[in-house]
């Protein structure tokens, strides 16, 4: 139903005045489920409520309706305009990083067709920053589909640019050819990872490794990556997986290989640890160092 679309205007400026920081991993965990952590309309009305019962001058409320309205609007027409192309020269105007991004871009579709959605409307939203940067999290409506899409958006001073590699959950091949192929080379995956108990082979030592149940979007396709006790990796995965309390998965960018002649068919190496997110907040190009917060040089 159209009631439950987010309202022009006001809904933008409750969402950049009234809430913090929302993980967008947990958005992107429950991406194809019902639920969402996005703020829908019926909450956002509940607190305008309470919004307008502060004090304020009837020009500058109408001013920050004004420039709210604005932004809204912007951000639906890159939208419009990327959800529509056709051709990765019309997507790749509205993408961020764009030289990174670009070989990616011809690699996965020259593997996936482009797809041309027509936009409908913004249903949630959400303002949040990650390593200090304005990004929007949304879920939006398209004619072809029936659920929700997420999509994350930079807010850049200079126009608002969709992070295209956690929007198709960018892998350099599919989890099925992952598994059939096993690749030895380093390799970027962005996964659901958990901790598991799937000790085999080249990695039955509990006592020399963390085990990792791997599972992709959109894919039945489970693996396991293995991390080796005693490292700075290690520390970086028990601030991410603590190994008390929280036990659901959760998304990641890691870098794993397979190991060479390997018994443990299902089993990954990991090396590196790159986002606790399926976006880099800051372009790993041009972020110099190994500081997570160093500033984004574009």
């Amino acid at each position: 139903s159209d009631d439950d679309l987010v309202p022009m205007g006001w809904f933008v400026l409750l969402a950049v005045g009234l809430f913090g920081i929302l993980g967008w991993v947990v958005f992107q965990t429950n991406m194809g489920d019902s639920e969402s952590d996005l703020i829908d309309v019926k909450i956002a009305n509940q607190l305008l409520g309470r919004d307008l019962d502060r004090p304020k001058g009837a020009e500058a409320e109408e001013s920050e309706r004004e420039a709210a309205e604005v932004h809204f609007n912007k951000m639906e027409k890159v939208m419009t305009e990327f959800l529509s192309a056709e051709s990765l020269e019309e997507m790749i105007k509205w993408v961020r990083h764009p030289e990174r991004v670009a070989p990616l871009m011809e690699s996965y579709y020259a593997r996936n067709p482009i797809e041309p959605l027509v936009f409908r409307a913004t249903k949630k939203y959400h303002s949040i920053s990650l390593e200090n940067k304005p990004f929007i999290a949304l879920e939006v409506r398209v004619e072809e589909k029936e659920k929700g899409i997420p999509i994350l958006i930079e807010d850049r001073p200079d126009g608002m640019l969709v992070d295209w590699e956690s929007f198709v959950c960018y892998l350099p091949m599919s989890p099925e050819d992952l598994a059939k192929s096993r690749p030895t080379e380093l390799m970027g995956l962005r996964v659901y990872a958990q901790r598991d108990n799937f000790y085999t082979y080249e990695f039955s030592d509990e006592s020399e490794f963390d085990c990792f149940r791997l599972n992709f979007r959109g894919s039945e396709t489970t693996l396991y990556g293995f991390v080796k006790k005693g490292t700075t990796l290690e520390r970086e995965f028990l601030k991410a997986f603590p190994l008390e309390g929280d036990e659901s998965q959760k998304a990641a960018i890691i870098k794993a290989r397979f190991l060479e002649e390997s018994k443990a068919t299902r089993s990954m190496l990991i090396e590196g640890l790159e986002s606790t997110r399926w976006a880099f907040p800051h372009n790993p190009q041009e972020v110099s160092g190994n500081e997570s917060d160093a500033v984004d040089a574009d």
